[in-house]
């Protein structure tokens, strides 16, 4: 759910067929080294990160922070469908070039910061927490939650907060005379200068701090961050003497505990109902390429409305995927008693995935992009908010599509088509028109494919698909 956008133009991210045709480093260039383009968006790598879409602007110069181990240089590289430039960069450096498009130049500068890993997880913390599958309310977590449902933001778009449930009502009850706190005011700022930054840079963050023995607030000994995956800042940390004060004025960590039994009933039904474990599973079976993870950690909150979120960590070789979720409160009616543990643990089935789809789309991110074309074509410009890019959209037709299978593989006949229409009809309300042709394909192909192949397999057939409908759309010949 994050990134900028990206143009229509059919290019692809392909550095071994274009090669590296500039390298500098600090006192390497002579002049302005010049990326040519004609699109407003180029590609941008830092390492073997994933590419990630650049979107011209008019910043003099539009900075790009590398975040660079210590002691290393790391090549930095961008793209256009003309040509690409790569750069040496090591932590301390800064390097300037120019993207040129219709004459017009864009200064561009390259800085080499520091690398602090996003987390740190030691043999200790290896050994407690490898093969588990938890599932946490975490208490400063809950303390950003709770600011957030006071915001007047919150109030006035409906389905951010769980609002009509009795723990909700609890909380009204006990912190409504601070909605003029200062740090309910620095939320509610944050909330509006930018929605996704402030709320999931905030939220997420949550989980990256913890009380000690005397109630202070302390960073994660873990954590530096918790937001999405390259982050390189902990969005909350700006206003932690607020957050501070509000949780000493409101008597949050008294709440907290006459709360606990909430807590933990709700941690129960995520943890012995919904069957997370068959969801990693199965997964896992349609997705073997990716690397298995060590650990997986479910955060939710009671007050968690319409915006779900994922994160993934790797450190000493350990990996850990971390959904950020709501509660499921029952909502959907018309299905058998069997069914409900599956269709309520549809939310948490579609963040756990995203650790599958995403990485399995990333590495052929450039044919997806050419698949898509102008991702108007698939979404509504509303959706393209949050899912700006081909690749973005492609990801969010998958991960309600796997919704869709893994249903099959798990509900009656009956269940499994209401669920579907339900899915069909709300992914189009959701702003992606074209997601019941697409569900309908990628059914027929799951059901042809040979016995035991994966679902993985099936990419360069979904992608085919994309870009003959996105042809059909152009009212153009698909490309042979």
């Amino acid at each position: 759910m994050t990134g900028s956008g990206v143009s229509g133009g059919l290019w692809v991210w392909a550095a071994a067929a274009i090669g590296v045709l500039a390298c500098a480093g600090p006192g390497m260039a002579q002049g302005p080294v010049i990326l040519e383009t004609a699109q407003p968006e180029v590609r941008s790598q830092i390492g073997d990160e994933s590419p990630q879409t650049w979107t011209l602007s008019d910043l003099d110069p539009d900075i790009l922070e590398a975040s660079v181990p210590a002691g290393a240089r790391i090549p930095v590289c961008f793209e256009s469908e003309l040509a690409r430039r790569c750069f040496s960069v090591s932590a301390g450096d800064k390097v300037d070039f120019v993207i040129r498009r219709g004459g017009v130049s864009h200064n561009t500068r390259i800085v080499g910061v520091l690398h602090i890993p996003s987390a740190v997880f030691d043999a200790d913390y290896q050994a407690a927490h490898r093969g588990r599958v938890e599932v946490l309310v975490p208490e400063v977590y809950e303390l950003v939650n709770i600011a957030i449902a006071l915001t007047p933001f919150a109030s006035e778009n409906e389905g951010l907060v769980a609002a009509d449930t009795a723990y909700m009502q609890r909380v009204r009850e006990h912190f409504g005379r601070f909605r003029d706190d200062p740090f309910v005011r620095d939320v509610d700022a944050a909330l509006r200068r930018e929605f996704f930054s402030g709320y999931f840079g905030l939220k997420m963050n949550g989980y990256a701090f913890e009380f000690d023995a005397r109630g202070r607030i302390q960073r994660s000994r873990v954590y530096d961050r918790t937001g999405f995956d390259g982050a390189r800042e902990n969005l909350l940390l700006p206003y932690l003497a607020h957050m501070q004060a509000f949780s000493d004025a409101t008597g949050f960590r008294d709440f907290y505990a006459a709360n606990a039994s909430t807590y933990g009933e709700q941690i129960d039904f995520l943890q012995n109902q919904v069957n997370i474990r068959d969801m990693l599973r199965w997964l896992q079976r349609e997705f073997p390429s990716v690397r298995p993870y060590d650990g997986v950690k479910i955060i939710f909150s009671p007050l968690v409305g319409w915006n779900q979120s994922v994160t993934r960590f790797e450190s000493n070789g350990y990996r850990e995927l971390q959904p950020h979720v709501n509660f499921p409160y029952p909502g959907r009616t018309g299905l058998s008693a069997a069914a409900g543990p599956v269709v309520r643990g549809e939310i948490l089935f579609t963040e756990l995935n995203h650790g599958f789809i995403n990485p399995t789309a990333d590495r052929v991110a450039g044919t997806v992009h050419a698949a898509l074309g102008a991702p108007s074509g698939w979404a509504t410009p509303q959706a393209l908010t949050a899912y700006p890019n081909g690749l973005a959209v492609f990801d969010e037709y998958m991960n309600w599509g796997l919704v869709t299978l893994y249903e099959m593989d798990r509900l009656s006949e009956a269940d499994w088509s209401a669920s579907m229409r339900s899915t069909n009809r709300m992914m189009v309300e959701r702003g992606f028109p074209r997601f019941e042709a697409f569900n309908a394909e990628l059914v027929r192909l799951y059901r042809a494919r040979r016995p035991g192949e994966p679902l993985e397999s099936l990419y360069p057939d979904i992608i085919a698909w994309f870009a003959r409908e996105t042809a059909r759309i152009a009212g153009a010949p698909p490309a042979h």
